[in-house]
């Protein structure tokens, strides 16, 4: 997925300036370039929300058109970081970074389970360790999720990073010990199966019961 998002040049910066921007449906940026300084600019706040619901994540490749006086600057970027307001999420801030389409980048992709597995069919839990897997790829090759078929899982059986690495066009560079998924039989749904040292992942748990 490869979206354009156009932005404006700012020359006012600090908190007074920002929160004028705000006021006005713009949200302060800055773009770091690899060999240029950073570059401040506003981005329209409807346009960054629309992008990001129709994304549904943070690391697809953004074609970036600044208008700066009578000049238009082209840059491929991603976002380096979003701030939001803790309560009514408003987007405050953003930084972007320009990357070369040469050359590899390291980004988080969702992991999406489908299928119901034949263990939780026959009263298992199924407990989602992890929801995203670190990868590293070109920038114009960024895939959208990885998508893991969890049908034949039995009562016992789990899927770590390591049973990932090799069968995608892109690389898998987290930790090949972690656990991703993994079904457990009821009186021990609630155990983690993830292993010493996985207590700082995600562990998101999900229960699902055949229909």
């Amino acid at each position: 997925m490869n979206v354009e998002l156009t932005a404006v040049v700012r020359t006012e910066t600090g908190k007074g300036p920002a929160r004028r921007l705000r006021a006005s449906g713009q949200v302060p940026a800055v773009c770091y370039g690899q060999k240029l300084d950073a570059l401040p600019m506003a981005v329209p706040a409807n346009l960054l929300e629309r992008y990001l619901r129709e994304a549904g994540q943070e690391t697809h490749l953004i074609s970036l058109v600044v208008e700066d006086g009578e000049k238009t600057l082209r840059k491929k970027v991603m976002f380096k970081e979003l701030q939001r307001h803790p309560v009514k999420r408003q987007i405050l801030h953003v930084d972007f970074h320009e990357v070369a389409l040469d050359q590899m980048v390291d980004v988080d992709i969702p992991v999406e389970l489908t299928g119901v597995p034949e263990g939780v069919k026959m009263g298992g839990i199924m407990t989602q360790m992890r929801r995203s897997i670190a990868v590293q790829c070109l920038p114009s090759e960024i895939p959208d999720k990885i998508s893991l078929d969890v049908s034949s899982l039995q009562i016992g059986d789990s899927i770590h990073v390591a049973d990932l690495v090799g069968r995608y066009s892109f690389r898998i560079v987290d930790e090949e010990r972690f656990t991703i998924v993994t079904v457990t039989p009821p009186e021990t749904g609630a155990v983690s199966a993830g292993g010493e040292g996985e207590g700082q992942t995600e562990q998101q748990r999900e229960e699902v019961t055949a229909s």
